[in-house]
C-alpha cells in the first residue's frame, strides 16, 4: 500500500515528461475497461438512496476514455479524507481540480484531478482518445470516484 501511495505522490510531484514518469510505473496501474469498471463498482440501492460512500483502499488503474471537460479548480476535502484513511508515510498529492471523463456512448464520470495532471489535461483535445492513470478511492451513487494522476493523448492510427 505504501508503494501505491508513494507512486501517486511521485506522479504528482515530478516535473519530467509523462513517458519518463510512467516508464517504471505502468506495471502497477491495472488496465480496466471503463464500462465494465463502472458496472462493477456500483453501490447498493440502499447505500445510494442514503447518499453513502464506500471508501476503499486506493487502487491504481489505467483506462482509455475521452476528456469531456477541461479541469476546473476547486477544493476537494473528501478526496483527502478518503486517502487519509490509509496509513502512508508519503505526502498526499495536491488535488485541486475536477473534470469529466468518459465515453461518447457510455459512462461519464466526475473525477478529481491532481495539480500536475491538470497541467497535462490542458494539453489534450476534448473528446480525443486518451490514456488516463488514476487512483480509485471510493464508490458513490454515481459510480466509482477516481483521482486522475496522469494522462496521455493516444496517437491517431
Amino acid at each position: 500500500m505504501r508503494f501505491v501511495l508513494l507512486s501517486l505522490c511521485m506522479l504528482s510531484s515530478i516535473s519530467t515528461s509523462l513517458a519518463d514518469v510512467l516508464q517504471d510505473q505502468r506495471g502497477i496501474y491495472k488496465s480496466v475497461n471503463l464500462v465494465q469498471f463502472v458496472n462493477k463498482n456500483q453501490l447498493s440501492t440502499q447505500m445510494a438512496e442514503k447518499k453513502q460512500r464506500l471508501m476503499i483502499q486506493p487502487e491504481p488503474i489505467q483506462f482509455q476514455a475521452q476528456l469531456m471537460s477541461m479541469p476546473k479548480a476547486g477544493k476537494f476535502s473528501l478526496a483527502y479524507d478518503a486517502l487519509q484513511l490509509w496509513q502512508s508515510e508519503s505526502e498526499l498529492p495536491t488535488i485541486d481540480h475536477s473534470a469529466f471523463v468518459g465515453l461518447q456512448e457510455g459512462p461519464v464520470l466526475g473525477v478529481y484531478v491532481t495539480h500536475e495532471a491538470a497541467k497535462m489535461l490542458r494539453q489534450i483535445n476534448l473528446e480525443v482518445p486518451t490514456q488516463f492513470y488514476a487512483m480509485h478511492i471510493y464508490n458513490y451513487s454515481k459510480g466509482p470516484r477516481l483521482v486522475i494522476v496522469a494522462a496521455q493523448e493516444k496517437p491517431q492510427d
